[in-house]
């Protein structure tokens, strides 16, 4: 990065966490102030993050660009309206299906046949894991998460497999967007139930989102640079 957009770097990074602590502070000790917009307006500073190198349209910049916009548009209706959940999740599954591209680009037909492969057996998977849990678990809703699911543990994997500084940080970044989703998921089982465990799981799902979100941008530019020991 050139001084100006390191600079642009360290502002927008010093923004967005300090937004993140407000909003987490807000959380967890129920301060009079809604929290929803501190949390939006970190994910549209992320989009317009992910602009820094704004010259750049290469097909990864184009990919990761359009999924990231797809993520405003998921958590618009799952985060700010919070209705319409299913297609909130469209969204979010569109998001995987641009970072699949994101990741996979370059790759040769065969590598990315291997990887279609894989993923529509881990969705498989899923869905006889859930047919085996409870039959009635599989309805519209349930059934596009576990789809878009199967896609992110799948781009997960694949930014791992990558072994570079980006796949690091992409890597790093999927893994808390998978955290993030696991406790969504337990959020939704214990709507119910007015306990500890629930609070600690509510807190739970933005502390790992944002700081997801972050990483994931970064990966795109090199932003954060990680030396090899």
């Amino acid at each position: 990065m050139n001084k100006k957009n390191r600079i642009m770097f360290y502002l927008m990074t010093i923004t967005i966490f300090g937004l993140y602590i407000l909003f987490m502070v807000g959380d967890i000790f129920s301060l009079p102030f809604n929290t929803t917009y501190l949390k939006y307006s970190c994910i549209i500073l992320l989009f317009i993050f992910s602009f820094i190198n704004w010259r750049k349209w290469d097909a990864r910049h184009i990919f990761f660009r359009i999924a990231y916009f797809f993520t405003l548009l998921a958590d618009l209706f799952l985060l700010v309206l919070n209705k319409e959940y299913i297609v909130g999740v469209i969204f979010f599954l569109v998001t995987q299906i641009f970072y699949f591209l994101y990741l996979n680009h370059t790759c040769s037909r065969k590598e990315v046949l291997n990887r279609v492969i894989i993923y529509v057996l881990t969705v498989l998977i899923g869905f006889i894991s859930v047919l085996i849990i409870d039959k009635t678990l599989v309805n519209a809703l349930n059934s596009l998460v576990i789809v878009y699911f199967s896609m992110l543990i799948n781009n997960t994997l694949s930014a791992l497999l990558k072994r570079k500084k980006e796949g690091i940080l992409l890597f790093v970044g999927f893994l808390l967007f998978v955290f993030c989703d696991i406790n969504v998921g337990l959020n939704n089982i214990l709507y119910n139930v007015d306990n500890v465990i629930r609070n600690i799981v509510s807190l739970a799902m933005w502390f790992f989102y944002l700081p997801s979100q972050y990483l994931i941008v970064c990966s795109l530019d090199h932003m954060i640079k990680i030396h090899k020991e």
